[in-house]
């Protein structure tokens, strides 16, 4: 019967511990929004609606603008966690905020906002 060298087996057993307690460097960090606009009545999703996210301007500088599909939803990726305020309007008239999301790293948050329409 063959026998290991005990410097190769020791060796073997380092690598695999190496390989399996070894954090990935290729982790998702990304932080995703989903703004879900909805007729407050009706629990309809609105189309159209215009959905920013931003901080104040002594915290970080971030603004991002996205319109709602016909889903309701308007979809936001930012590279770095941060609080954000929500804000929604819909035409040139109407403007529904005061809803903050907390972007978590590598992780989707949904913020539903409800919006009277009649």
């Amino acid at each position: 019967m063959k026998r290991f060298a005990p410097g190769l087996i020791i060796v073997l057993f380092l690598a695999f511990i190496a390989v399996f307690t070894t954090p990935s460097c290729n982790k998702n960090r990304e932080c995703k929004v989903v703004v879900r606009v909805i007729d407050d009545s009706l629990a309809e999703p609105i189309a159209g609606a215009l959905c920013t996210l931003y901080c104040s301007p002594n915290t970080c500088i971030i603004e991002e603008v996205e319109k709602t599909g016909v889903d309701g939803e308007a979809d936001f990726t930012f590279a770095n966690p941060a609080i954000l305020l929500v804000e929604v309007s819909l035409g040139d008239t109407a403007t529904y905020d005061g809803k903050y999301v907390e972007l978590e790293a590598g992780e989707t948050v949904e913020k539903i906002v409800e919006i009277p329409l009649y």
